[in-house]
């Protein structure tokens, strides 16, 4: 038994009540307890999406360009990761999910800047400072203008 450690991260219908929200994540726990053993999950949200998503209910498409997101980090062998992000995924109240490989320690995850974003972000940072500066000289190089013209009046 090899298990791994995976993220299951998924949108649900925008159309959905509070009560349907969370007996669908009900419904996905179980998939996923069934197979496997939940390590950690994420708040839901509502969001706006990036782009519209299309899911076919009762034999029409259905357009969406908001939905409820939310994650569960589990425990399962992978071989049996796909049947289960297709159960998953053929939820009636589903409209996208994705799984991917992780690691346990949620820590882990949230705190891991690549260096060139770092170095990036600094670069960022202190062009903003220049700009301020520039910006605050700028005022008050005016506001001595005006109050030397005030005086001149």
């Amino acid at each position: 038994m090899n298990k791994q450690v995976y993220e299951l991260g998924f949108i649900l219908l925008p159309t959905l009540t509070e009560a349907e929200v969370s007996s669908a994540k009900g419904d996905i726990r179980a998939v996923i307890q069934k197979h496997g053993e939940i390590v950690s999950e994420g708040e839901t949200y509502f969001i706006d999406l990036a782009y519209e998503m299309v899911k076919k209910i009762k034999s029409k498409n259905s357009k969406f360009d908001q939905g409820y997101f939310t994650w569960i980090k589990f425990t399962a062998e992978g071989a049996l990761v796909n049947p289960m992000g297709k159960l998953v995924d053929g939820h009636e109240s589903v409209l996208r999910t994705l799984v991917v490989k992780t690691v346990a320690d949620d820590a882990l995850t949230n705190l891991f800047i690549p260096e060139e974003v770092e170095e990036k972000i600094e670069e960022v940072e202190a062009e903003v400072d220049e700009v301020i500066a520039e910006a605050i000289a700028d005022v008050a190089e005016v506001a001595t203008e005006v109050v030397q013209e005030d005086k001149k009046d």
